[in-house]
């Protein structure tokens, strides 16, 4: 793990690993959020590789510098190919025929949703406005079960109040 310079770095037993998407799958697997049928566990690192590529789409305007050329960099791949592949997405998880992601129960693949969609409004990517998914019905799905989830909800009461304390 540490040996490839990567971070995040996770220890276990005193052996490290690294990578986010390895430390992810594991927590997932720990928590018992990971399907144990193959095919189900294909279909959320397919939502997970679609996340992927809209977001790979993103790294290039980090390299602009003018904030006005990349607000409109960004506007532009929002109303274009990113905007396409977002409804692409969206209509993936109904063709998935389920409540949530790729199943009736939260999977990794609703907690990457929640996450990205989250990371994605919040201001942190100038030029994305905060209303982005409304209109993708399944996606706000997903991500509605995960915010809403006891655990969730319990999770970001005990960092607020901690925050709160400090």
């Amino acid at each position: 793990g540490i040996e490839t310079g990567a971070v995040p770095v996770l220890e276990v037993d005193g052996k490290t690993v690294c990578q986010s998407d390895a430390i992810f799958n594991y927590a997932c697997k720990l928590a018992g959020l990971y399907p144990a049928d193959a095919f189900q566990a294909m279909k959320v690192e397919e939502v997970r590789g679609c996340i992927g590529d809209i977001q790979q789409m993103l790294l290039g305007t980090f390299a602009i510098a003018d904030a006005d050329e990349k607000i409109a960099k960004r506007r532009e791949l929002l109303a274009g190919p990113m905007g396409a592949k977002i409804a692409a997405l969206n209509q993936l998880l109904r063709n998935n025929d389920c409540k949530l992601a790729v199943s009736d129960e939260i999977s990794p693949a609703d907690i990457e949703l929640h996450c990205w969609t989250g990371f994605l409004v919040s201001g942190f990517f100038d030029g994305l406005p905060a209303d982005m998914f409304a209109g993708y019905d399944k996606i706000q799905a997903s991500v509605k079960a995960v915010a809403e989830h006891p655990k969730v909800v319990k999770w970001y009461a005990d960092r607020k109040a901690v925050t709160e304390a400090n």
